[in-house]
Order: structure tokens, then sequence, then C-alpha cells
């Protein structure tokens, strides 16, 4: 759905500058009207969907459930929403955004819902998850949707940590590798190079490629260092440009290997966000454009954008994801039975768990591998150098002989 900014005098006088989600200008217009604020300026904005904006993120997974979680026990304790919002604002967890949700409990306050008012506050929840606190809204049932957000955003957050827990020991590995590679071709190798000044050219060739390795290491290794860090903040800056991160992604989703394991992410998370939102009342399309939201490759993003139209179309969703060709088989099939069967939102929900489960065990399978490789990349960077310098010895001693 299309981003719109305005720019609206309130009832108590003050401006206020935000966004809002709706089909054209006209329904952003009616909305403010219909909390009783005068429209001033309304434009198209960029889309907040697409989940690639620049600038202020959402809460994280983690807090992002907490909010959802103690919002929904203090609903159900029989507070009212600005009640619980001002409790929620206290917890020591949600301090850094505690101006945010003071604007939005004032907005609350004033009559403005509770959706709308998190709309203009990017920063605290994310597009899909407002989409969810819209549809609890609309069916009287907030506390049950804001439960079923917080569990979402649970088990995005059990992933996350999982994955961070796993990468520790290679992040060390790797590190320590960096380490005592450098301090051999700084420290130990330039102590030895006396000893093989008296041999000139008959020193072993792999003793000459190691002796050399460590001169341009000393002589230009600062300005290596430096040109990839040069390399890596212009990749960076490239990666603003929507179009050039567009046909990065593109790219990935077409690599042999990282791109069958982001197939799998994307359309866990797809399935996962699509079944939540249809479970919480929203209608197929709108619930397909804030999954969208999820996404963080820009070509399945693109192509859940055409999905959606040929959903609106009447084309259904099963042969329109097939049409893509990005989504995993798993997920094609069961698109086709739930929409078959009438029972697309729960079926999704079943591909999530499929598709969450094998990214989770190749992901866990890389890791696997990669400390091993890197245990074995270091050993055998450390037995050439050592066999070089033996080697050396031994020639040296020949030599002398």
């Amino acid at each position: 759905m299309p981003v719109f900014q305005f720019e609206a005098v309130e009832r108590d006088g003050k401006v206020a500058v935000g966004t809002l989600s709706a089909a054209d200008s006209e329904a952003v217009a009616r909305r403010l009207q219909e909390r009783g604020a005068v429209p001033l300026r309304i434009e198209a904005g960029q889309a907040a969907a697409t989940g690639f904006a620049i600038g202020r993120k959402s809460l994280p997974a983690a807090k992002l459930s907490r909010f959802a979680r103690e919002l929904a026990l203090l609903l159900d304790a029989g507070l009212r929403l600005d009640q619980a919002l001002a409790s929620v604002a206290r917890s020591r967890d949600l301090k850094p955004m505690a101006p945010a949700l003071a604007v939005v409990l004032e907005q609350v306050r004033s009559g403005i819902p509770f959706s709308e008012a998190l709309e203009q506050r990017p920063e605290i929840a994310p597009p899909y998850a407002i989409g969810m606190i819209r549809a609890g809204e609309a069916a009287g049932a907030l506390a049950t949707i804001l439960r079923s957000l917080a569990d979402l955003a649970d088990r995005r957050a059990r992933s996350a940590k999982a994955v961070r827990a796993a990468l520790t020991y290679p992040a060390i590995l790797a590190v320590t590798a960096a380490v005592s590679i450098a301090t051999l071709f700084t420290v130990v190798l330039p102590q030895l190079e006396p000893l093989f000044e008296g041999a000139g050219d008959r020193l072993p060739t792999m003793t000459v490629v190691v002796l050399e390795a460590s001169r341009l290491f000393r002589g230009y290794g600062f300005h290596a260092l430096g040109a990839l860090v040069a390399a890596a903040i212009a990749v960076r800056v490239s990666l603003n440009a929507p179009e050039t991160r567009r046909a990065l992604h593109g790219l990935l989703l077409r690599a042999p290997v990282a791109g069958s394991l982001i197939r799998r992410i994307e359309g866990g998370r797809f399935a996962r966000l699509f079944s939540t939102l249809v479970g919480a009342g929203l209608t197929a399309a709108n619930a397909l454009e804030l999954a969208r939201g999820g996404a963080t490759n820009m070509a399945f993003a693109d192509a859940l954008k055409d999905v959606r139209g040929a959903l609106v179309e009447g084309r259904g969703i099963a042969e329109p994801l097939a049409a893509t060709r990005i989504f995993p088989a798993v997920l094609l099939d069961l698109a086709r039975v739930g929409e078959e069967s009438g029972r697309l939102g729960e079926v999704l929900g079943h591909a999530a768990n499929i598709l969450e489960e094998e990214a989770e065990s190749e992901i866990q399978r890389g890791i696997a591998l990669l400390a091993p490789l890197l245990t074995i990349g270091l050993g055998g960077v450390i037995a050439f150098v050592i066999a070089s310098v033996v080697m050396a010895i031994l020639s040296m001693n020949s030599i002398a002989m």
C-alpha cells in the first residue's frame, strides 16, 4: 500500500507531521479528518513496506516481543490502552524509546488510533507489526493480536540469537588466525632473515616465497588494510542506491549455495508473517503487502509485489508465486494445497515451520564446517612457514658440508 507524508493541524492546534499508508491522498485526508485534524499538506512518500529504508530502524525483535507482551498483559489486566502504554514506557529495557513512546501516548490520549500513532513512529514497530495491531483494533481483540505479535517476534529473536552464538567460535578462531599469521610475518621471519643472507639464490623456492611474502606484508600490509577499508566503505555507500542494492540481491538469489539458503530464509519469513497476519483477520492482499515489508532481499520483495498484483486481479496466490521462480518448492506446493482447501494461512504456517527448520539446519552445517576449515587453513599456513625455514636450514647445512 502506498505511503503518504502529511502535515496537519490537530484538535489541540498543534501541527503534526507524519506518514500514513492508504490507497490514495484522498483516503489520507479522510482519515485525518475522521480524527479531527485539518490536512495542510499530503504528498507521496517513500514506501515503508519494503524494509530497506536507510535511517531509523524499528525495535529489535527481542524488545518488540517484550513491548507487545507487556502491553497485552496490562490490557488483559483491565487497564486502558493509554494507561498500559504509560506503564510500558517506564520499562528500563525500552528507555531509549521513551521519547517516541511518549509521543504515541499523547496521540492515543487525543483520540488517534494506536496503529496510526505507531505508523508515525517507525523506530518503534515495523510495518507488519502495525498491520497486525490495526487488525486487532478492528476486531476488538488487541490483546490477543499483541500476544501473537510477541510470539512472532520471539521466534525471530531466538533464530538470530542462535546464529550469533554459533558464529562466536569461528569468529574467535578467525581473529586468532589473523593475529598468528601477522606475528609470523612481522616478528618471527624478520629475525630469521639474517641467517639466510649468505645463502643467496641457493635457498629453496618455498623459503624465498615465504620471505618475500613477509617483506610485502611488512611493507604494504597497512596500505592493503586501508584499501580494504576504503573498498568496504565504497561498497556500503553504493548499496545505499536502491538499484545497486536490487542488482546485488538478485545476484545473491542466483548464487549456487547462498541463493538456496536465502530463498529458504526469505520464504520462511514470508510464510510466517503471512500466516500470522491472515490469522489476525487481514485479507490475503493486505497480509501479503505487509508480509512483503519483512523481506530483506529487494529482489524477493519485488517478486512479492508482482504476486500481490496477481492476487488483486483474482488469479490466486499459488500460480503467481510459482511464476516468480524464486520461492522454494515446499512453499509452492503447500500454497497450492492451502488455496484449494481454503486454509491458506494455516497451511503456510506449516510451510514456515519446514523452511525455518531447513534454513537453520543449513546454517548450522555451514558453521560446523567453518571452524575446521579455519583450523586447517591456519595450520597449513604455519606448517608451510615452518617447513620453509627448516628446508632453508637443512639446505645451508648441506652447502656448508
